[in-house]
């Protein structure tokens, strides 16, 4: 058995050999801490680093293009999902009216399936996606470079503007009414739905800068709109930029944490140190920035927009998933869990009405599933496609 020293020796020479071949690679504009954000990014939540997150970054480091909806067809030896053991019907707000009812909308390879309307058929198949207003924003990188493009898609399918040369974000406040993201040129941007274009509110924080979470209405006339960002050089501390362009250090004491999860009007969510794989967070109260709630048990994932209940997962990081997510409730006890049988969970959003949705990938049946959480409840399953990929999600949650 392998002592911690012995691993965190493997581990910092592993992070050196991928930072030289890094440095060696042609037009390569980011880092190799840019390279292990974007292993592992899913909208607007970081991992925890681990030695299995290094190793996941040598496959990123050389070009693959793996795109939602692109994996292989359906084994014809699986039966489809709704022939299922346990088969869950999607919950609908009527055939009329259209959509699921699950209160968040996800991508289903080329298809964009609204919780409010009728699905849509998309221009291309997006890495992640996020909602704002009644456009989706699409996330693409056609040539690996690092560089994405944002698709502002219509409930037509139709791309009404692409914003290129972004290299970090979006994430997208709780109201869905404004997206921030950083350009190629070190702008952070804010840009609200009713807006033309967006407002650069932010320059020069660095390379490594990632949007971490965006709170406020955010449009021209709110001055409370303030964004959240993390640096993934290793040593920078968690800032956030303020609607006046003001810049500061979340927490201002000494004590900053190494990264943030997660942010609302009332609490920050933040990685607050880790060591051999495994992490300790805190969640700070908004405003006063005191401690709320610190934990070596739980990873901390994403708040709840509205009361206090937050996802949750092991401490110990392992790439680009999890074992099993739960929601605690504002006591910080588990209310739901979801773990799967020799599987894994890959991403979470929270519904509107305060269930928190899931996509998992079960390895037996090599099946990609939808679930909805609900506190106080079993988890159920309201979408199941067999026959994929554990490396190409079926599901694409939005946020």
């Amino acid at each position: 058995m392998s002592n911690h020293h012995e691993d965190r020796r493997w581990e910092s020479e592993m992070s050196r050999g991928l930072d030289a071949r890094a440095s060696n690679l042609d037009d390569a504009p980011f880092s190799l801490e840019q390279v292990k954000g974007r292993a592992t990014r899913i909208r607007r939540r970081r991992r925890l680093a681990s030695a299995g997150a290094v190793l996941a970054v040598a496959a990123v480091l050389v070009p693959v293009g793996v795109l939602a909806g692109q994996g292989p067809g359906e084994d014809p030896d699986l039966p489809p999902a709704s022939r299922s053991s346990d088969p869950t019907v999607v919950p609908t707000t009527g055939s009329d009216a259209g959509g699921t009812g699950l209160g968040a909308d996800y991508v289903e390879g080329r298809t964009w399936v609204r919780s409010d309307g009728a699905p849509v058929r998309l221009p291309a198949a997006y890495d992640a996606g996020v909602r704002l207003g009644d456009l989706l924003v699409g996330v693409r990188n056609d040539d690996d470079t690092g560089i994405d493009t944002l698709d502002l898609v219509d409930g037509d399918g139709d791309v009404t503007e692409s914003l290129r040369g972004v290299v970090a974000g979006p994430v997208v406040n709780v109201e869905g009414t404004a997206i921030a993201y950083v350009t190629t040129a070190g702008e952070v941007v804010v840009r609200a739905a009713e807006e033309g274009e967006g407002r650069t509110v932010a320059r020069g924080l660095g390379a490594s800068v990632q949007p971490a979470a965006l709170v406020g209405v955010c449009d021209a006339d709110d001055s409370g709109c303030r964004l959240y960002v993390s640096h993934g050089d290793g040593t920078s501390p968690p800032q956030v930029v303020g609607a006046d362009g003001s810049v500061r250090e979340v927490v201002e004491d000494g004590s900053a944490p190494l990264a943030l999860r997660d942010a609302n009007a009332d609490a920050v969510a933040a990685l607050l140190s880790s060591e051999g794989g495994t992490g300790c967070s805190t969640l700070y109260d908004a405003g006063s920035l005191d401690p709320l709630f610190d934990t070596c048990t739980y990873a901390l994932l994403d708040l709840a927009p509205t009361g206090q209940d937050l996802a949750v997962t092991h401490a110990d990081g392992d790439g680009e998933g999890h074992a099993w997510v739960a929601i605690l409730d504002e006591d910080r006890q588990e209310v739901a869990r979801l773990e799967p049988d020799d599987g894994t969970v890959r991403d979470e959003v929270w519904a509107e009405d305060g269930a928190l949705l899931v996509t998992a990938y079960e390895r037996v049946q090599r099946t990609w599933t939808l679930w909805r959480l609900v506190p106080g409840s079993e988890p159920e399953r309201v979408a199941a496609r067999g026959g994929a990929a554990e490396d190409a999600p079926t599901y694409r949650l939005v946020g």
